[in-house]
């Protein structure tokens, strides 16, 4: 089977996280999902490799699954007031939200994450 380049891509990130069982065979039992959860209990000469392909393979993952040309949107609720409250409007989040992400490894990748008052 020929992966597309995106595929390759992806595939490149899992083979680099699983890298880290070499080492530390105890981290091959886990999931990329559970490794990035709590970076802080990674045996630190790993915990780059975890962070940065783990993370990539996580993204990837879910944007493969959840995410699609025209998804998504404006978001509603909790989180469309706090956008507001915290960037002024949608468009002026996105604005500094991409500016941020820019800037990190994995080509742009970024994730915003909301604690609702619930």
């Amino acid at each position: 089977m020929k992966l597309a380049p995106t595929d390759k891509h992806h595939q490149a990130y899992h083979h680099q996280s699983q890298r880290r069982g070499r080492k530390h065979p105890e981290l091959g039992k886990k999931s990329p999902e559970d490794l990035i959860k709590d970076l802080a209990a990674i045996p630190e000469d790993v915990r780059k490799v975890v962070q940065n392909n783990g993370g990539g393979h996580v993204n990837h993952t879910m944007f493969w699954q959840i995410m699609k040309p025209k998804g998504g949107g404006e978001p509603s609720g909790e989180i469309a007031a706090q956008i507001k409250a915290d960037f002024g409007n949608f468009e002026d989040f996105k604005k500094q939200f991409n500016e941020a992400t820019a800037k990190q490894f994995g080509s742009g990748w970024g994730w915003i994450i909301f604690v609702g008052a619930s």
